[in-house]
């Protein structure tokens, strides 16, 4: 059996929904174990379990897709490294962010938040709304 990390683009079709709903799987039993027995330390691993699941499904949805992800250096530390998926998702929420500050922005017409003369500030009040 091949690992993830040595499947082509093709091979990995579809792969990314086993992934996603195992993580969803994860994601729910711990809400049901949260609620059901407060377990919430057990509930806490089952998410973080489900949060790289998760992650592993973006990474092999972009392969799919003929994302050059399996070639950055170390790639296949994203399958086997429990540190690295949390920065992964760190690093999702931050893009996030900032596309979601973007539109934000665009939405105001660039109006600015500070009430300054400084059109650097301006700038930056829009920024940091």
């Amino acid at each position: 059996m091949k690992k993830f990390i040595h499947l082509s683009p093709e091979e990995s079709k579809g792969l990314d929904t086993s992934l996603y709903q195992n993580a969803q799987v994860l994601f729910d039993s711990a809400i049901l174990i949260s609620k059901n027995q407060n377990a919430n330390s057990v509930a806490t691993s089952l998410l973080i379990l489900s949060s790289e699941e998760m992650i592993k499904a973006i990474i092999v949805k972009l392969h799919s897709e003929n994302f050059k992800i399996y070639e950055i250096e170390n790639a296949k530390l994203f399958f086997s490294d429990h540190k690295i998926r949390p920065e992964i998702a760190q690093l999702i929420e931050i893009g996030i962010g900032i596309f979601e500050g973007m539109d934000i922005w665009d939405k105001q017409k660039q109006k600015p938040l500070l009430k300054t003369k400084s059109p650097k500030l301006n700038f930056w009040g829009d920024i940091i709304k």
